[in-house]
């Protein structure tokens, strides 16, 4: 590790990042990059007259990250200012990405965390030079997350560079197989590969299913995930010029609101393979998007 990136958010509705700053840039020297487990919530129930407890499930719920720094200055009116830099840079309300990089900025793991600064900032001056520890905790969720998602995989294919790194779960498969824009029949199944470790739900995070060209739908039309048993049920006939999409929560056609003329179900990934198959129509394009996420 040479350096720590930090990113935000493009928009606030999409998952695209922009760069905001590499530490080398600010003059900061990060000392290391100590990330931590998750913290997690276990629910057990102990039953009268009987030994033991039950186990009732885990929830994920934040992980913490420390990066140690150091910074230089050469005189006592530039360490100040450079103590004013730091605060206005972390002291933000509103969370930021991070990322471990080579020497380069390019991330090491392909995989950021979305984070706040949790503890005030003491630095330990050393003459004109300053000493602290950045400690961060994850916000919404504790997971690493790919920078890029899934469509930049179907437009761009795979490039280990700034995008993508080894240790992902991308290098367990063929490239040719990573396919997230499928023209699909309802005579055979379609696969989508979520490379994470954790479940994608769109209740949680980005998750964009985009239905179209649907042909020989007269009653309605379903796509199920085989894999896991989600799907996703439209109520009435879809048409050839419909875009269907599924947002997150939020499901559209045509870009109108028309959750009432669904099942109000939604589709989410397990993590590898997820086979799909499509009902009550011909064919049809489908489309995901979305990032992996991380333990």
């Amino acid at each position: 590790m040479k350096d720590i990136l930090v990113l935000k958010r493009a928009n606030s509705t999409g998952y695209a990042l922009r760069k905001s700053f590499l530490f080398s840039e600010k003059d900061i020297i990060p000392l290391g990059f100590k990330l931590q487990s998750i913290e997690q919530m276990h629910s057990f129930v102990t039953m009268e007259n009987k030994a033991g407890q039950a186990d009732y499930g885990s929830t994920d719920l934040k992980r913490k990250i420390e990066v140690p720094i150091l910074f230089r200055t050469k005189s006592p009116e530039i360490f100040s200012l450079m103590r004013d830099e730091l605060f206005g840079l972390f002291n933000n309300k509103e969370p930021v990405f991070i990322a471990e990089t080579d020497s380069k900025g390019v991330p090491i793991t392909g995989k950021v965390y979305q984070v706040k600064l949790t503890e005030i900032l003491e630095i330990e001056r050393i003459g004109n030079s300053g000493k602290l520890s950045l400690v961060f905790q994850t916000t919404d969720l504790p997971y690493g997350q790919s920078i890029m998602t899934t469509q930049d995989i179907q437009t761009n294919e795979i490039v280990i560079d700034r995008n993508w790194a080894f240790g992902m779960g991308l290098e367990t498969v063929d490239d040719n197989e990573l396919i997230y824009t499928h023209s699909a029949t309802s005579s055979a199944q379609f696969g989508i590969f979520n490379a994470g470790n954790v479940e994608v739900h769109p209740f949680e995070t980005y998750l964009k299913l985009v239905i179209k060209n649907v042909k020989g739908s007269t009653e309605m039309f379903q796509l199920t995930n085989s894999t896991n048993g989600s799907k996703a049920r439209i109520n009435v006939p879809v048409k050839t010029t419909d875009v269907w999409t599924y947002n997150g929560p939020n499901i559209t056609r045509n870009s109108l609101a028309a959750a009432k003329d669904t099942r109000k179900d939604f589709i989410y990934l397990s993590p590898g393979w997820n086979k799909f198959q499509l009902y009550y129509c011909d064919s049809a394009e489908v489309s995901f998007d979305f990032g992996f996420l991380y333990r």
